[in-house]
């Protein structure tokens, strides 16, 4: 039996995993920072996958990890590519916390992130076939810190500024707006 694993092992052809990439959907006060991992997972054999055994993934900025999670199980059809789409939330503590969180990994106006996957597939006769991937890369966070702005800036402190100055100034640095 050892000498059939060896050999399948060396010429069984194997399930591919590719992260095709990650989008910053959005922001909202109850799920937080929205992003949207697209994967291909391609199957090799002449027959369907049931599923995978496990597949985790962990989201880093400047890092930190900022969220992680499993990927429910998929049907892989035989002989084909099969999309799969992760819905991956960057949860906030609190509304006071929002402001800290986001600016600790917002750089000039981008979010660098490192997304690792790992997928371990359970394969007749070779066993457990584990593929671990990493995507590194940034997005610009402007359309998203816009929407931020609107919908987390403390209203009462909007009437304190516009109070004082008589007229809304441009936030140029929210670091110090917000400290």
């Amino acid at each position: 039996m050892e000498k059939l694993k060896c050999c399948a092992e060396k010429h069984q052809k194997k399930p591919e995993v590719n992260i095709v990439g990650v989008d910053l959907e959005g922001i909202t006060k109850s799920e937080g920072l929205i992003f949207k991992a697209k994967l291909s997972v391609h199957n090799p054999y002449s027959y369907a996958v049931s599923k995978w055994k496990s597949a985790d993934y962990t989201l880093t900025c400047r890092n930190r990890e900022i969220a992680k999670g499993s990927i429910p199980p998929k049907l892989l059809k035989a002989k084909t590519t099969t999309p799969v789409e992760v819905v991956i939330n960057v949860t906030f503590g609190s509304l006071k916390n929002v402001w800290e969180e986001v600016l600790d990994i917002v750089e000039d106006g981008l979010i660098k992130y490192e997304l690792k996957l790992v997928i371990t597939f359970e394969l007749t006769i070779i066993g457990d076939q584990t593929i671990a991937l990493n995507l590194s890369d940034q997005k610009e966070v402007s359309s998203v810190w816009n929407e931020l702005l609107a919908n987390f800036l403390p209203k009462k402190l909007v009437k304190v500024v516009d109070g004082v100055t008589g007229v809304m100034k441009e936030v140029r640095s929210v670091k110090s707006f917000c400290r």
